[in-house]
């Protein structure tokens, strides 16, 4: 989440005794608009905390997803490959 340039939004934490920065929805309290690269241009980007994921996250995202592609262009593409190989 935070590798990306994507960054929009992040609260002050306190980790050991140290305010560091937390990735967060806009709509979470104490949050504020930033991204990685207004961090790094004020030398702050040492501060960002990663966030912690937990196999119930994982889960949950899981058991969210939809299927991007339907069953009939799954089994279109592995007939293909199967017929011409993998590069066509």
């Amino acid at each position: 989440m935070l590798c990306k340039p994507g960054l929009s939004h992040c609260r002050p934490i306190h980790v050991q005794g140290k305010q560091q920065l937390e990735a967060r929805a806009q709509t979470d309290p104490g949050a504020f608009h930033t991204s990685l690269d207004q961090l790094e241009q004020l030398g702050q980007q040492h501060r960002v905390e990663l966030p912690c994921l937990t196999s119930a996250m994982v889960h949950k995202v899981l058991d969210q997803a939809r299927s991007s592609v339907s069953s009939a262009q799954l089994e279109s593409h592995l007939s293909f490959t199967k017929e011409f190989g993998r590069d066509g």
